[in-house]
């Protein structure tokens, strides 16, 4: 009796293992497939951006080998075993590691490099000297060292120095913090540029909030949760099948909700609100030292009519955050409540039937060369005096 007892306790509780796995396997496909492409996404993952999706796209040309090499150095870098994943930085900041490779290369400072600065004296005080700030675009995801877009200016600026202080996921706030952090330091720069808007969007749309950073609410619950979980707890934050459900649910009380359009407008008045007060603030401070600051409200896939088949592809993917992007452009565009000191270029590539996007969020090469372009035509004539004179000076 008690045999049979062990027996069928054993049976079911196999059983019962069998049904859990099968569970959580088959809820880990429906999630990785939904990612992109569901409006309840809350975190935005790296490995978001590692999609074979976005490898296949018709940007570059299948002889540009370049890119295996990229993938290759991206996994490196950002690989989940690699403690250096989020290398700490003061303040709340975050930065890429220290890497060296054929087409990606962090600096002991934590920048991407700049091709030809890096061949220069980077400590040198007669250089002219140009520092950009942002996220990703900035830091150049999806593109060699040579192609990002302080890179690319300096095709137009030969022999001043650029800096690339972009980082990965970076909203205008971090970009100020990085800014204000920058500048107390010699040498100081000639020129700052930043390139922000579309993460403070994102990360609004993230978490309902304006001008906080991405991933807010899962870096607030690591931080704050304890350091020994319950099983329960454990169970219920490491689980497919329970993210699953609570995307549903998310989903329904998202549709449900009969006033989202007007949550979204009040949203994209906060955004933009807060962008501005970021870009007065430096402003301010970038007077007081006495250099020029450029502000660069950046394209999104939004913007371009002209699609390619990819592109199209990756508009639908882009689905659950179109709303509130859309209804920042619309304010944008009707109420002209931008800050007068930001170039908007959301409408650079708005006619262009070349492919200009790698994945939902960043250019391509080419792209990159568009806006360094326009970045190089908003430099004033007046600075380009003094890069004459500093460099006739140094040689």
């Amino acid at each position: 009796m008690l045999i049979n007892i062990v027996r069928m306790t054993a049976l079911f509780v196999g059983y019962f293992m069998l049904i859990a796995i099968l569970i959580e396997l088959v809820s880990l496909i429906l999630l990785h497939y939904f990612r992109l492409g569901s409006n309840t996404t809350k975190e935005l993952r790296r490995t978001d951006l590692i999609n074979p999706l976005f490898k296949k796209n018709d940007s570059y040309s299948i002889h540009d080998t370049w890119r295996q090499q990229y993938y290759k150095e991206i996994d490196e870098i950002f690989n989940s075993s690699n403690q250096a994943l989020n290398k700490w930085q003061p303040l709340g900041q975050w930065s890429a590691p220290r890497y060296h490779g054929k087409c990606i290369n962090i600096d002991k400072y934590n920048l991407r490099r700049t091709i030809d600065t890096a061949k220069k004296n980077f400590e040198q005080s007669d250089k002219f000297r140009i520092c950009f700030f942002g996220g990703s675009l900035v830091w150049g995801w999806e593109v060699r060292d040579e192609s990002t877009i302080p890179s690319r200016l300096l095709s137009f600026r030969n022999g001043a120095i650029v800096e690339n202080h972009g980082q990965l996921g970076y909203v205008s706030s971090q970009s100020v913090i990085a800014f204000i952090q920058r500048i107390k330091h010699e040498p100081k720069p000639n020129v700052i540029v930043f390139v922000d808007g579309l993460n403070d969007v994102y990360s609004a749309h993230q978490s309902g909030i304006a001008g906080i950073e991405q991933n807010a609410f899962s870096k607030k619950q690591r931080f704050e949760s304890k350091n020994l979980e319950t099983i329960p707890a454990f169970y219920r934050k490491k689980s497919n099948f329970i993210q699953l459900m609570l995307s549903f649910l998310r989903d329904k009380k998202t549709k449900d909700k009969g006033n989202f359009e007007n949550l979204n407008e009040a949203l994209a008045y906060s955004v933009i609100a807060a962008y501005n007060q970021n870009v007065l603030l430096v402003d301010k401070i970038a007077s007081a030292h006495n250099f020029k600051a450029i502000f660069i409200w950046p394209p999104t896939l939004f913007d371009k009519t002209h699609l390619t088949k990819y592109e199209a592809k990756l508009l639908d993917k882009l689905s659950f955050c179109q709303p509130l992007y859309s209804c920042v452009k619309k304010i944008i565009k009707n109420e002209n409540i931008l800050s007068p000191k930001v170039i908007n270029l959301s409408n650079i590539f708005y006619q262009n039937k070349e492919p200009m996007y790698v994945d939902p969020w960043h250019y391509n090469e080419r792209a990159n060369c568009l806006i360094a372009e326009k970045i190089h035509e908003l430099i004033p004539s007046a600075l380009d005096d003094k890069i004459e004179t500093m460099m006739s000076e140094s040689t």
